[in-house]
């Protein structure tokens, strides 16, 4: 039986119409009259594109999609290799040599990189090479890497003798960008601003310090060999102006005076040696190394010890991490310090650090007013310099022009010791870590001022530390 088919729709017709029953369009009998096999032949040729077609979609997004994918790797690879930064623009920067070096690490696995690899460079630059007394220096620590690297944090302090710290802040999150250096894509990272002044005049040269990452190699594989480096930037040389031409022992006495402002005078009028305490309550003194329980406590006993041997002199008390507290101003009452000395305890202080330059400074604010022949520091702590205002070498400058001793005592042994770990998931437990000692800054600063240094790992080496130094106080 033939039919008509439509040629507008492709609908079957009946061979007795002469319009489309589907789409209502006219067309001519005598057309598109087919016999049956033909008709078969058309439907299915028409059932098979139909069958089709959803698979030549799905082709053609998949294509779309691959295509898209090997665009986005290929970018990311040529334009932020080793990792994506945190905006896009591009820094175009005049080529320079490499100005950092690198110091090999001996104490994480992995073989570090050779110091002469110039595909990471760390290196801290100031707003200024010359400024005047009190003027603000803003330090920038920026690291470019090529690498995909993690920074760790300080591995060594830097030293800022002859300037007050007044701010010292880590982005977060860091500061990232891209910047060419040499011909060379570099990611650009500030891991630290610094704003310090200088508080006396001279060539002040200011060493950065040491930074420690680690890096992984560009095949990015997820167990790839990871390495560690140790980074230093060159020193930095800030020239202060001295217009006036006063000297360095007035720039310092009026340093302490302005900072001695609002610090109540002491009705005390004697001549007896004055000595000033500063005990160290920082995290790491509660390692137990020295028995019968930590360094902490080892520390507060021979303390007693030694004042109770002590009879005619003055005695203050101050502990202190982060920031400095003052547990007892200077007293003849010894019994009053000692009472006051039990109840220290680790946390007294909100916040975790060692700010040793502080520290010395606010006990040469106390005994800056004394009028004694002998005044004295003694420095008890088992840590680095890590936080406040003040170099530990600048404290030492201030100390001198007052006249103070200082005995500086190192607590602790050296390498792994026991430390008591809280785990909010397994409970109290001890892990061994490592908890180092500036002992090279501790004798510098006995040097420096005409006093002695000795380390303790134990309580009866510390009491027998403090019997030497009773010996000078007399």
């Amino acid at each position: 039986m033939a039919s008509k088919i439509c040629p507008s729709c492709n609908a079957e017709n009946n061979i007795s119409f002469n319009r489309c029953w589907k789409c209502k369009c006219d067309f001519n009998a005598s057309q598109n009259v087919f016999p049956q096999a033909q008709r078969s032949e058309a439907i299915n040729k028409r059932s098979k594109f139909n069958r089709n077609f959803p698979i030549l979609v799905a082709s053609i997004v998949i294509a779309l999609l691959a295509a898209i994918f090997i665009t986005i790797v290929a970018v990311n690879y040529f334009t932020h290799k080793p990792g994506p930064p945190r905006r896009d623009s591009v820094v175009q920067q005049q080529p320079r040599s490499n100005t950092a070096s690198s110091v090999e690490s001996n104490t994480s696995a992995g073989q570090s990189l050779p110091q002469s690899d110039t595909n990471i460079i760390f290196e801290v630059t100031s707003d200024k090479t010359t400024a005047a007394i009190n003027e603000k220096i803003k330090l920038d620590y920026n690291l470019y890497t090529r690498y995909d690297t993690r920074y760790e944090g300080f591995e060594s302090e830097g030293r800022f003798r002859g300037f007050w710290i007044e701010q010292a802040t880590t982005p977060q999150p860091a500061t990232r960008g891209i910047v060419v250096l040499n011909g060379k894509r570099y990611v650009k990272a500030t891991i630290r601003e610094t704003i310090l002044s200088p508080i006396y005049s001279g060539d002040l040269v200011i060493d950065p310090g040491i930074i420690k990452v680690s890096i992984r190699g560009e095949d990015q594989q997820k167990n790839a060999d990871k390495r560690t480096m140790l980074l230093n930037s060159k020193p930095i040389t800030i020239h202060v102006d001295n217009p006036t031409g006063k000297s360095k022992a007035t720039f310092l006495a009026e340093f302490t005076d302005q900072h001695r402002m609002g610090i109540p005078a002491s009705n005390i009028k004697t001549d007896k040696p004055a000595l000033i305490i500063l005990l160290d309550i920082s995290g790491s003194m509660i390692a137990e190394d020295m028995q019968p329980q930590n360094r902490l406590t080892s520390a507060k006993t021979a303390i007693s010890n030694f004042l109770r041997a002590n009879t005619e002199m003055l005695i203050g008390l101050k502990c202190f991490s982060k920031d400095v507290m003052t547990i007892s101003p200077l007293t003849q009452s010894k019994s009053e310090v000692i009472e006051a000395l039990d109840g220290i305890q680790h946390g007294l202080s909100k916040e975790d650090g060692t700010s040793i330059g502080d520290a010395v400074f606010e006990a040469t604010k106390e005994l800056a007013e004394y009028v004694g022949n002998k005044k004295t520091i003694i420095l008890l702590t088992d840590g680095v310099n890590n936080s406040g205002h003040l170099d530990p070498l600048t404290a030492i400058d201030l100390a001198s022009n007052n006249k103070i001793f200082i005995h500086a005592i190192a607590l602790g042994t050296k390498g792994l010791v026991p430390f008591p770990v809280n785990d909010p998931k397994l409970g109290n437990r001890k892990v061994m870590a490592n908890v180092g000692t500036d002992e090279k800054t501790l004798a510098e600063m006995a040097k420096e001022t005409g006093g002695r240094y000795g380390t303790a790992t134990s309580e009866a080496e510390l009491e027998g530390l403090l019997s030497e130094v009773r010996k000078t106080l007399s």
